[in-house]
């Protein structure tokens, strides 16, 4: 990846593949006018995060099914493909399982953040929220936004034609919250007087957790 600096390109040096692919996402996923006012980015892929962030994690999508008759943001199935792989690398869903697919399991994909939620959270662009003193759920669910604004809830998270759906707007970032708990990434809590509580949907059991709290581990 490259930067301008005063009509020169300069590489951004990063230490491995990891990093590499943790620099990429960050282009991808943040407003192109908050890196410079001719920054292109990759419009087609983050309008297609915001779509599918957007989706219940619970069902495999398939294009012909699930994907086509409610957007047109990937204009055919072979657009629809190749967004699913940079999806993949990115970390904001995963190949579905045979078992949530009854067809053509490896033509499916969950919407699941839990990598770069869980990638955001231990190496974020701005700055860290403080580890193993308990916060504000809503202060961690902030955070992700702004280090991954193509979820639910950024300004920036929209586009011409978005269709929004208020009982999904939550569903990812409480899968990926979950899947961080039970990584030790963070631990949830809900107090019996709080001063905030975010009902997040659990679509691993079908029912809302409340969570008032978060602590960051490590």
């Amino acid at each position: 990846m490259l930067d301008e600096n005063n009509g020169l390109l300069e590489a951004v040096e990063v230490s491995g593949a990891r990093a590499f692919l943790r620099v990429l996402r960050h282009r991808i996923v943040q407003p192109p006018e908050s890196f410079s006012a001719d920054f292109e980015g990759a419009d087609d892929i983050r309008r297609g995060l915001i779509w599918l962030m957007r989706q219940s994690p619970s069902r495999a999508l398939d294009y012909e099914d699930d994907v086509a008759p409610k957007t047109s943001v990937f204009v055919n199935s072979t657009r629809w493909n190749t967004f699913r792989t940079w999806c993949d690398a990115l970390g904001f869903g995963q190949t579905a399982l045979s078992v949530m697919a009854q067809s053509k399991a490896g033509n499916h994909i969950v919407p699941n953040p839990s990598r770069a939620v869980v990638d955001a959270i231990a190496n974020p662009f701005g700055d860290a929220l403080p580890r193993g003193v308990q916060l504000p759920i809503g202060r961690l669910v902030q955070f992700l936004r702004q280090e991954l604004p193509v979820l639910p809830g950024h300004p920036s998270a929209t586009y011409e034609g978005l269709i929004e759906d208020e009982d999904n707007a939550l569903r990812v970032i409480g899968l990926a919250l979950t899947v961080a708990e039970e990584m030790k990434v963070l631990t949830l809590k809900f107090q019996s007087d709080p001063s905030g509580v975010m009902a997040l949907p659990d679509s691993q059991h079908g029912e809302t957790r409340y969570v008032s709290t978060v602590t960051i581990e490590g």
